[in-house]
């Protein structure tokens, strides 16, 4: 080594201190390797595990000839709007046909958003059932109801006019509730999931008590039967009333509520 090595050696030791080298053993075995040191749990938790519950809010507009839906996950306050997976409207896919069909005692939804008023066609439901309500039974808006079924009793159309809206609601209620478990697999997991429903129904009768009362019913019942009634299924009016009838015989029903239980159609 030259002199001047030696120097900057020595000057080197002095600022940092001997170099001290390992001895070259060769590769470090397995055993010896940091990333054996580090323990994992037996098992690991499932991705979709998670501590805090969903809790999707619904908001329903009952509109005259369409209805719309928006859902919010309130926990991340995120929100979208429903798609009518039935609708056959490729600009408007959100409108919701507020119209109804029934023929030989069969009901069905309307799914065109294109037909306004079809053959055998019950519409304005919102303004049907608080006329029914209010007992305007004559009035020239309920002109399709009375045509679509014969009753043996006159006073049972307010009865038959709220199994048409039940129908209407639990179909699409159904829907969206569907809808909902495929954007979260995972719902219904925790105890606390939870969905909830504002109706909209911008009614000017809307503030009577009668009226708010009787669509807080209409809802009630048409969510109890979303499941059954998803996607508004070809269902005969005699069924549609028994389905009603199982709810009301659960619960502790009102006279008017009991009502129904004397729905008789002829045919």
């Amino acid at each position: 080594m030259s002199q001047l090595s030696k120097f900057i050696q020595g000057l080197k030791e002095q600022l940092f201190g001997k170099t001290q080298i390992a001895p070259d053993t060769g590769p470090i075995p397995p055993s010896a390797s940091p990333e054996t040191t580090v323990q994992f749990p037996d098992s690991t938790p499932p991705v979709h595990e998670r501590k805090n519950p969903y809790f999707v809010q619904i908001g329903f507009d009952f509109g005259t000839s369409y209805s719309k839906c928006v859902c919010r996950d309130i926990m991340t306050n995120k929100a979208w709007v429903h798609i009518h997976p039935g609708s056959q409207d490729q600009e408007l896919p959100f409108l919701i046909p507020s119209a109804l069909i029934i023929k030989n005692n069969r009901i069905f939804h309307v799914e065109d958003t294109r037909t306004h008023y079809p053959e055998n066609g019950l519409y304005h439901l919102k303004s049907a059932l608080v006329l029914a309500a209010n007992g305007h039974l004559d009035n020239p808006l309920l002109g399709p109801y009375r045509n679509a079924v014969r009753l043996k009793n006159r006073n049972q159309f307010p009865v038959f006019i709220q199994t048409c809206a039940i129908y209407f609601l639990a179909g699409v209620i159904g829907e969206i509730r569907k809808q909902v478990r495929e954007r979260f697999p995972a719902f219904g997991a925790l105890p606390d999931d939870y969905m909830a429903i504002n109706l909209a129904v911008p009614v000017e009768d809307a503030q009577q008590p009668v009226i708010s009362r009787l669509y807080h019913r209409i809802i009630c019942e048409s969510w109890q039967l979303s499941d059954q009634l998803s996607g508004h299924p070809h269902i005969h009016l005699k069924e549609l009333i028994s389905m009603r009838k199982k709810i009301l015989v659960s619960q502790i029903t009102t006279a008017r509520g009991g009502g129904l239980m004397m729905l008789v159609l002829k045919g």
